[in-house]
């Protein structure tokens, strides 16, 4: 039995506990949850490992809740172990700063090369599996079958079909096979395919991951969370959608499903996406960058390994967690250029001489500005025109170089980038128990939004000189001022929100 400040008692199943009490799974109690938030919000210093028995708890909890109350869903004893196990296991695969790690680190240090934390949870669960006896004993004990492994492995990352194609192009396709309830998922049976719902919920993002995180974020954030997900349990029913099943929703509780994805957005404005956690970030990961190169951890027969390296062999990722920042700082070797500019970016974190903020602009809903699609291909362009929007005889100064520019894409959305999540829901009501239907936002209220994303364009000047701040600040009003569609204003946050 775990005791948790956001569950209370949790008591797992005796696999879960052998899963645990790994040098794997131990590892996530060394990465911070939300990364640098921890920088900004000093509460924000809880774990992947907490966060991954809250989400094994909050699945158990779900299955065994549709599997009392609707026993023609025939779940067996085993359904629900594996449900659980992929609960616990969902976020193995992270590295240092979490989603900083696969979502910046590794696209900009190996280019190309498709890695996903949920593609590490899987690679790392089989390592450990392989490494640890006592897990493999208790699934023998509990009679998991290579199906069911395989089920495990469905739940946490999709399909496990060849990685060899693009892989935007994969999780749309079978995104959309799932949709349908069709082919793609081999683990289960195309009867039991709400089962893949539960953790990481791939038709609408209505899952248990979620829940757990937003209750647990919110509390040491500080932040209100207005969702029930323990309500959420006493109205979820499985349906017969067209051809296949899904887990349906009471249709009174529509309002808070977009309750929600309120509370998703609100954590991303406030915490995730906060102007100073995601310079720190930013600088973190070029901290990571320098020191590639000269920080290596023994992987598989002795072989030393880059942390660029280091997600192709699991005995080697195994050993990198946050703790690599101290390794970084720790490392006494002179003369090592890379090694000591990443001292350097860790000293400035440490001393809040970080790069400062400039400004944004207002929201974007289209992801076009000035004729151009707003994603990371267009960084360089952006960091080259406000760079170049003004001569040095306008200014009275030295312009700028495009690299003294930190260009951020900061998104905001409901979890489905444009699209409504709740389009994806399936509710019942009182009457018809068993009678799927859709709910339109206009049903709701017409207070809802009718768009679903905006995009804003964040920028922070490398160089504290007051003059070169002067420059860029100037530079990036007059780029502003130059956009074929204009913003409003130079939209600054005020001092009030910053911690």
């Amino acid at each position: 039995i775990f005791h948790d400040p956001i569950h209370g008692p949790m008591e797992l199943h005796p696999l879960c506990v052998s899963i645990i009490d790994t040098p794997h799974f131990q590892r996530l109690r060394n990465l911070k949850q939300l990364g640098a938030c921890y920088q900004v919000f000093p509460g924000a210093s809880h774990n992947r490992f907490e966060h991954s028995l809250g989400v094994c708890h909050l699945a158990g909890m779900l299955v065994q809740s549709l599997r009392t109350r609707q026993p023609e869903l025939d779940i067996s004893d085993t359904d629900v172990l594996c449900v659980m196990v992929a609960g616990l296991c969902h976020d193995l695969g992270h590295g240092p700063l979490s989603h900083m790690f696969d979502g910046c680190f590794i696209p900009r240090i190996r280019p190309g090369f498709e890695w996903t934390h949920e593609k590490g949870s899987i690679k790392m669960l089989a390592h450990l599996i392989e490494q640890s006896q006592a897990v493999k004993d208790q699934l023998e004990r509990y009679e998991i079958s290579g199906t069911d492994i395989l089920f495990i492995k469905e739940i946490i990352d999709g399909p496990q079909v060849k990685r060899s194609l693009d892989i935007r192009f994969v999780f749309s396709f079978f995104s959309f096979l799932h949709f349908q309830g069709d082919k793609g998922y081999e683990g289960r049976e195309k009867e039991k395919q709400f089962l893949y719902e539960i953790v990481a919920n791939k038709r609408n993002g209505i899952d248990v991951d979620k829940m757990d995180y937003f209750a647990r974020d919110c509390h040491h954030l500080g932040i209100r969370n207005p969702f029930d997900h323990l309500r959420y349990m006493k109205f979820a029913r499985v349906l017969k959608v067209e051809d296949h099943r899904e887990i349906c929703l009471r249709d009174k509780e529509v309002k808070s499903m977009y309750d929600m994805f309120y509370t998703r957005l609100n954590l991303h404005r406030q915490a995730y996406s906060h102007k100073t956690n995601r310079i720190i970030e930013e600088m973190l990961i070029e901290a990571l960058l320098a020191a590639n190169d000269h920080i290596k951890f023994k992987g598989k027969n002795n072989k030393m390994l880059k942390m660029s390296e280091a997600i192709d062999d699991m005995e080697a990722y195994s050993k990198i967690t946050d703790s690599v920042f101290e390794l970084i700082k720790l490392d006494q070797r002179s003369g090592i250029e890379g090694l000591a500019k990443a001292q350097e970016i860790l000293h400035k974190v440490e001393c809040r001489q970080l790069y400062k903020y400039i400004g944004q602009t207002n929201p974007i809903a289209k992801n076009m500005i000035d004729g151009i699609k707003v994603d990371k291909e267009a960084i360089p362009k952006i960091q080259k025109d406000i760079a170049e929007v003004m001569t040095e005889q306008e200014l009275g100064h030295p312009c700028l170089s495009p690299d003294s520019y930190v260009v951020q894409l900061v998104r905001f959305d409901f979890g489905m980038k444009e699209k409504n999540p709740i389009n994806q829901v399936n509710f019942f009501t009182k009457a018809n128990p068993d009678t799927p239907i859709r709910i339109s936002k206009n049903e709701v209220s017409f207070l809802l939004p009718d768009c679903f994303q905006e995009v804003n364009i964040r920028v922070y000047c490398t160089s504290s000189d007051p003059d070169d701040l002067k420059v860029a600040t100037e530079c990036f009003k007059k780029w502003i001022e130059g956009l074929k569609k204009p913003q409003e204003t130079l939209h600054k946050v005020e001092c009030s929100q910053s911690l």
